[in-house]
């Protein structure tokens, strides 16, 4: 096909998503506040040093210097970042949030970083006013915030004994394979850039999310990522991240408790209980299944960074039936409040809707999960050796040149041909983005 029919082609199909997110994105109203009833948030804990000080072999930041506070710990940056979208919060709702911090219920999943993110989180959104003032000179007063156990706690926390690809359908994991197959010229750049002999699947994501860390705590990236390299590294590990939480069981297991908890505070909500406001600070993977789980088709892509959070507001006005809307918030920049549009309702939804997907990702047990394994690992294809590959390549094959060559001496017959199957392929690539949208959402940052 000749390059001038493809051209206008991907220009179409661009002006199409363009104006389809911008006509989403101006699509949601703002409520009026004195019609809000509840408030439920569901926050990342924020960013954190490198979980420990094997990285990759030619990091040259593992050691304890660099890291003074210890490995896997909030970081100042971090604390910093999650304390401004505490104030955000606080200035998004002010018309609504209680002064009385006991009129509020705070739970964080139980380990140190979750927990010290949602002090932080209470400390921003809740600085004392009024009679809560007990001293002068500090700007914060305590607010309670509740954990479980971490090994009894699955509507915060998590715990899967057998691999999640082990999970996969015959068509999924031989998507796993053909995702590896498509960047291992990558695979092999990075394995032999960063040292590693033999590099695992897992070992290229926990490289991905030391990268992000180490350059959140201001530390440069290294000489041989350039942001070509790390373009194809973020969408590999999106992908890879979509494969493994837009399994259904997956979600059941990881979102479904969490669902659950929420469908009971709806429901106390609801019915005028206290308290009205209910905050969870969780690790990464509950945002991300969470987002699959509920199918958020934004055509803006939702960027699940440490310190983002998911609201949940629920309405009531004066005769009419309680709704929902969703709205997003990347922890970055805080002052940047995104709407998120469910599956099947853009805004202004009926809490029947809410309920319905509930149902659907009803919980599930690690141990029922893993009950549906093969335990047959995916086996992915080795990663080549060579000291002439590259991240990424774009040659043009004999068979393309031949192509080329004989579309480009056919005649007007073949021209009017090929114009007419250039429109098919329009509209057949216009129908499948729009499903694809209503359907997958891309998450980045994974596994942080």
């Amino acid at each position: 096909m000749k390059t001038s029919f493809v051209l206008p082609l991907l220009t179409f199909v661009y002006l199409q998503l363009f104006v389809s997110s911008t006509f989403q994105a101006n699509f949601f109203a703002s409520n009026d506040s004195t019609s809000l009833k509840g408030l439920i948030l569901i926050a990342q804990k924020g960013y954190t040093s490198i979980p420990t000080n094997e990285t990759y072999p030619n990091d040259e930041y593992t050691v304890p210097e660099y890291w003074p506070d210890g490995y896997g710990q909030l970081t100042i940056t971090g604390k910093q970042k999650i304390y401004k979208l505490g104030q955000s919060i606080a200035s998004k709702y002010s018309k609504f949030l209680p002064n009385n911090p006991h009129e509020v219920y705070i739970q964080s999943f139980d380990d140190t970083p979750c927990f010290e993110s949602a002090e932080v989180l209470a400390a921003g959104i809740f600085p004392p006013v009024d009679r809560w003032i007990w001293n002068d000179k500090l700007n914060w007063q305590p607010v309670k915030v509740n954990a479980r156990p971490a090994s009894s706690d699955n509507v915060l926390g998590f715990s899967i004994p057998c691999e999640l690809p082990t999970l996969s359908t015959t068509e999924t994991k031989e998507a796993y394979i053909q995702l590896t197959k498509a960047h291992t010229g990558l695979l092999s750049f990075i394995s032999e850039a960063t040292g590693w002999t033999d590099m695992s699947i897992m070992q290229f994501v926990d490289l991905y999310k030391t990268i992000i860390l180490e350059e959140n705590n201001m530390l440069s990236r290294p000489p041989w990522l350039n942001q070509t390299i790390w373009q194809e590294m973020d969408k590999f590990v999106s992908d890879l991240a979509y494969l493994m939480y837009s399994n259904r069981q997956v979600q059941r297991t990881i979102a479904g408790p969490l669902l659950a908890q929420i469908s009971e505070n709806i429901a106390n909500i609801e019915k005028n209980g206290e308290p009205k406001v209910y905050i969870y600070v969780s690790q990464q993977p509950k945002l991300i299944t969470l987002l699959t789980s509920l199918l958020i088709n934004n055509t803006q892509e939702i960027l699940t960074k440490p310190g983002s959070v998911i609201g949940l507001e629920i309405y009531q006005e004066s005769g009419k039936k309680p709704y929902f809307n969703l709205v997003f918030n990347d922890g970055d920049k805080t002052e940047n409040w995104k709407p998120l549009a469910m599956y099947g309702c853009n805004q202004n939804c009926t809490m029947d809707h809410f309920n319905s997907f509930a149902k659907l990702i009803s919980p599930l047990t690690a141990q029922e999960l893993c009950a549906q394994s093969d335990n047959k690992p995916v086996t992915f294809p080795s990663i080549p050796k060579s000291p002439e590959s590259a991240p990424a390549t774009n040659v043009e094959t004999d068979a393309d040149n031949a192509a080329n060559e004989d579309s480009s001496s056919g005649g007007g017959w073949r021209a009017f041909l090929i114009t007419i199957l250039c429109l098919a392929c329009v509209a057949l690539i216009i129908f499948g983005v729009s499903s694809y949208m209503k359907n997958r959402q891309r998450v980045e940052y994974f596994f942080i």
